[in-house]
């Protein structure tokens, strides 16, 4: 005896859970959050930045140079001096690569030294220069 014919086609439909959107959802949150996030990572040179009330997080992509607090400039990690710095921002800017650059120098040093190094990075031939600073309150006015 075959049985009833509605109750036979109830017990043979299983529940299915579509996995083309949820695979779909999954994609789309990955390709977010890869897009969104910061890929640049800190130097290990540590550095006292300046503070700035307008600061903001745009050196993706940029050449650092670093300042440190006795006014030595490093480069790729190297300590270099200002000749070395210049042939080898110039080679880097000759190649096509990226022609901005970030100087990241710590508080302490004289602006002198931080307006020499910004000189010689632009007769290198950087088009854009940029300094980094720290998000802070704004100073007061003098």
């Amino acid at each position: 005896m075959p049985g009833n014919r509605f109750q036979d086609k109830y017990l043979r439909v299983g529940v299915k859970i579509p996995m083309t959107p949820l695979i779909d959802i999954v994609f789309l949150l990955l390709i977010y959050f890869l897009l969104t996030s910061n890929y640049l990572t800190a130097e290990a040179i540590p550095v006292e930045l300046p503070r700035a009330g307008s600061s903001a997080l745009s050196s993706a992509g940029l050449s650092v140079v670093t300042i440190d607090d006795r006014g030595e400039v490093l480069f790729g990690g190297q300590s270099v001096s200002d000749q070395e710095l210049f042939f080898q921002l110039e080679r880097k800017m000759k190649n096509g690569q990226e022609r901005s650059l970030l100087v990241r120098a710590d508080r302490d040093v004289p602006l002198a030294r931080v307006v020499a190094v910004l000189d010689v990075a632009r007769r290198s031939g950087a088009k854009q220069l940029s300094l980094a600073t720290e998000r802070g309150r704004r100073p007061l006015p003098p």
